[in-house]
């Protein structure tokens, strides 16, 4: 007969011995498992050998049961035989497996009762250790008995490794001991305790792993890393923070230029002088995710202007790079590996294309390759939160082009066609990945939403096939960073719609209409930290808008409108974690 000795949270040889009698052989006295071979003769006085196992402090036993030859032999093993576990740890689940008997099994904690059992019957039992580490005891022995028969497991309890979070609202943060014990921290979580155990006098070294999203934070750890003692680790702290607003751009179609601005404490824009001059007819603005450079489609010179942002939110020309015909939209990818330039064709007698491009180090494009097919008039571009889709909305066929992202060259392969509302205009993807959403110009207007395949990237529309009611002449639509909101800009009403977005459907519900954009809103952006909405309009100047996290509801900042060039028609915001 075989035994298996399991053991964890320790590294130390396993010693085999039987009891007194030394009833039968073994074929290993070290290793992880024995073979255990019973004696020739029957002796009716002598029938149970205990079979232990030892490892450092750890014992772990069975008791074996000889029967008289031609009789089913009867015995009991717990697994795991022994088992570390961090005070307040997760539970551990045991199991005692019985041959030769159906004889009811009992589970018990030996003195001091260290820690509770879920049942004190049946074949399994959860252990749940006791909250807090207590040096002076720290040793559990569970014991699972059949009749005559007993089995034993040695739980030994160690300090656990833990501390606070602060400031924690996004979703995703993982953090890592010792490079390989994982920990999924909930959102708005204010405290944490990793689950493997760490033994007195060994070391820890608590990391993020991953950074949160919805929205995106920056974690940061302090008194990360020590030697475990006598008690439990409770000091570690966890600090997030979401990124701070620093400069807005707005693109000036008419004025052939770009306006900066600086973002205050309370939303409101501050000038940083003289308009950066752009190529002709400056039509998107878009900023990559480290907030280091930024690009303006130049829809009538068929270019993409290239900047490197100062630390003060200024612009420094870095050059131009040749688009398709009349490009009217960027998008950077997450990564700030690539961009993406929807080209509308709409002065040539030709269908629209998208222009892929790798971002060098010092923020210069360089195309990827010939411009990728699109359909009639592609006036919007987007990429998922992923960083493996693109999609563009094409205003003259009424449908989105979808695309993969080759994740290597920035390339792009086209996965299909999904049709829109009539002149669809403008595309966003909300940040979970999940959903697309697409505004479509008419009057009154629509917006329409799309489930995302995760593995390919297709749409599926989801709500009413007629779309979601916007107002009229739809021109930009954004979804805040928590992926709750969605806006969209009313050109032809000068004002901007709110929605619900559900999370597990994508669906959407309309929940007010705010009055206080200006004159033919162009573009609506939200910025990364999702405290503040800004609002291009065409005649003249931006709107701000303070966010309620709660409601979604906007409120105009002190000082709204704030004047930019003539045809404002793009606004982009950058943020950094501070």
């Amino acid at each position: 007969m075989t035994f298996t000795a399991t053991l964890t949270g320790l590294d130390a040889t396993i010693d085999w011995s039987l009891g007194t009698g030394n009833l039968g052989s073994l074929s290993a006295a070290t290793g992880t498992t024995t073979d255990y071979t019973p004696p020739p003769e029957f002796d009716p006085g002598n029938t149970t050998a205990v079979l232990t196992a030892t490892a450092g402090s750890l014992s772990a036993s069975v008791t074996i049961t000889l029967t008289e030859k031609g009789t089913a032999p009867t015995s009991l093993t717990v697994t795991p035989g022994a088992q570390a576990v961090p005070a307040g740890g997760n539970k551990v689940t045991f199991t005692a497996t019985l041959t030769g008997s159906d004889a009811t099994i009992d589970w018990s904690l030996g003195a001091g009762n260290l820690g509770s059992l879920s049942a004190a019957t049946g074949t399994t039992t959860d252990y749940t250790p006791p909250p807090a580490f207590d040096s002076g005891n720290a040793i559990a022995t569970l014991t699972a008995t059949a009749g005559s028969l007993k089995a034993s497991a040695i739980i030994t309890i160690t300090p656990a490794i833990g501390g606070t979070v602060s400031g924690l609202v996004g979703t995703g943060l993982v953090l890592q001991n010792n490079g390989q014990d994982d920990l999924a921290v909930p959102a708005n979580a204010t405290s944490f305790r990793f689950a493997a155990a760490v033994a007195s006098n060994g070391t820890y070294r608590v990391t993020v792993l991953t950074q949160p999203s919805l929205p995106s934070q920056r974690c940061t750890v302090t008194n990360g890393a020590g030697t475990v003692g006598s008690t439990d680790v409770t000091n570690v702290a966890v600090t997030c923070r979401l990124p701070v607003p620093r400069f807005a751009y707005v693109a000036n179609y008419s004025d052939d230029n770009v306006s900066a601005y600086r973002i205050e404490a309370d939303g409101a824009l501050l000038s940083l002088g003289q308009p950066i001059a752009a190529g002709d007819g400056p039509y998107s603005v878009a900023v990559d995710p480290a907030g280091k450079f930024a690009y303006v489609a130049n829809s009538l010179s068929n270019d993409v202007s290239m900047y490197r942002i100062t630390s003060t939110g200024g612009l420094e020309l870095v050059g131009t790079v040749q688009a398709g015909p009349a490009p009217l939209s960027v998008a950077v990818d997450p990564t700030g590996n690539f961009a993406y330039v929807a080209n509308s064709a709409v002065f040539v007698a030709t269908t629209g294309s998208v222009s892929a491009y790798r971002i060098e180090a010092d923020g210069a494009l360089t195309s990827v390759g010939p411009a990728i097919d699109a359909e009639s008039g592609p006036d919007s571009v987007a990429v998922d939160p992923t960083g493996r889709f693109v999609y563009v909305v094409n205003g003259g066929s009424s449908s989105v082009s979808a695309y993969t992202i080759d994740r290597d060259s920035g390339s792009l392969a086209s996965i299909g066609r999904f049709l829109t509302g009539s002149t669809a205009y403008s595309v966003a993807a909300d940040p979970t990945g999940k959903f697309v959403y697409v505004a479509n110009r008419s009057d009154p207007g629509t917006v329409w939403a799309y489930a995302i395949a995760a593995s390919t990237g297709a749409l599926e529309p989801v709500g009413p096939s007629e779309g979601y009611p916007a107002g009229r002449l739809p021109s930009s639509i954004v979804v805040d960073p928590t992926g709750r909101f969605a806006y969209v800009a009313n050109q032809g009403d000068n004002n901007v719609s709110g929605y619900v977005i559900n999370a597990t459907t994508g669906e959407l519900s309309l929940f007010g209409s705010f009055d206080d954009a200006g004159s033919n809103p162009r573009s609506v952006a939200v910025d990364p930290g999702g405290k503040f909405v800004y609002v291009a309009n065409s005649g003249g100047d931006v709107s701000a808008f303070t966010l309620d996290g709660g409601t979604g509801a906007l409120a105009p900042v002190s000082g709204s409108r704030f004047p930019a060039g003539s045809g404002p028609n793009s606004i982009a915001i950058s943020g950094e974690f501070q």
